[in-house]
This record gives C-alpha cells, sequence and structure tokens, in this order.
C-alpha cells in the first residue's frame, strides 16, 4: 500500500510509513493484532487506485491482496489488485466485489473502480490475526496482509449465509 495510507491503530489512525514490528493495528473484527513483519519502502513498482462506494481511495501496488466478497459467486476470495483491475470490477454500472466493513455491522462497501496510477512508495506488513487482515482508511477498509514465509498456508473466507445472504464470514485455514 502506499506510505501515506492510514492504518487503524489503538488511539486513531497511523500512516503506514510509521507503522513498526511490534505495533498493534486493528484486524477485520477490530480486534487488536500485532505487525509481526514489515518491508521496507519499495519504489518503481505498478500501482493501482482503488474507488470504494464511499468515496475512499486507497494507492495498492498490484501485487497487494484484498479480501473481496466476489458477488456473483458469493463468495469470499483473496485477490491481488492487479487481478481486480483485469477483473474489470463492474458490468456496466452493477459492481462485481464487495469488502466486508466491520465496525459492529454486517455491511459491505463495494469496489467501484480500479484504475492504473503513477508509481508510488509502497510498504507491506504481516499482521498475526487468524483473518490476516488489518483496517485502512476511515471507513475502516480491511486489507490482506503480506505473507512473508514461503509455502505458508493462505486462508479461506467462507461466506455463511442466512436468510439474507451473507450474515458472517468464517474463517478456514487451508494449505496452499
Amino acid at each position: 500500500l502506499h506510505v501515506d495510507t492510514e492504518v487503524a491503530v489503538p488511539g486513531g489512525f497511523m500512516p503506514l510509513a510509521d507503522i513498526k514490528l511490534g505495533d498493534t493495528v486493528y484486524d477485520l473484527h477490530a480486534i487488536p493484532t500485532k505487525v509481526k513483519q514489515v518491508t521496507g519502502v519499495m519504489l518503481d513498482r505498478p500501482c493501482f487506485r482503488l474507488n470504494f462506494q464511499s468515496g475512499s481511495e486507497v494507492i495498492a501496488d498490484a501485487d497487494h491482496q484484498w479480501l473481496v466478497l466476489d458477488i456473483n459467486h458469493n463468495e469470499c476470495r483473496i485477490l491481488t489488485t492487479l487481478q481486480l483491475a483485469d477483473s474489470g470490477v463492474t458490468k456496466g454500472s452493477r459492481p462485481l466485489f464487495a469488502v466486508p466493513i466491520c465496525k459492529g455491522t454486517r455491511s459491505l462497501m463495494y469496489l467501484v473502480a480500479v484504475e492504473p496510477c503513477p508509481s508510488v512508495p509502497v510498504k507491506c506488513i504481516e499482521v498475526d490475526s487468524p483473518t490476516h487482515t488489518y483496517l485502512v482508511t476511515r471507513h475502516y477498509i480491511p486489507t490482506h496482509n503480506s505473507t512473508f514465509a514461503a509455502g505458508a498456508p493462505s486462508p479461506v473466507f467462507l461466506p455463511i449465509k442466512g436468510e439474507e445472504g451473507i450474515d458472517d464470514l468464517s474463517v478456514a485455514r487451508v494449505p496452499t
């Protein structure tokens, strides 16, 4: 993510540039979790601007991972920014992907555009949360952390359907 991206931390928000190993951030469920790995600042990476229905924008490099609800298939998936950009994210005016919003709600925020933008300095973190997520922007958008360990299992987020559609997200760990 762009180093200027605001990350939700106890007491407010902190630019990603200032996040260090051992800092506490919030995961998808607004549970405090520790940062267990941090990259240095990376330059000259292909970047994209992700626009959400709330008006929030996030700039991420092509390899950054996102937890999204694939609306057509009614399932949660982890996709890279480039995979989202290549998908078209909308069909006509209908969004194809959304991110789950925490803060005690069961709401979704739709992704409305992913467009290439000039490269910016980016940084990655890995958090010690079962969901492998942390929250960014003042709209609390969950984003998936980097996986630094080769061969580490990837989390799979499974929708639990109720009468009104997706009621909750549960996590199952499966080997890659």
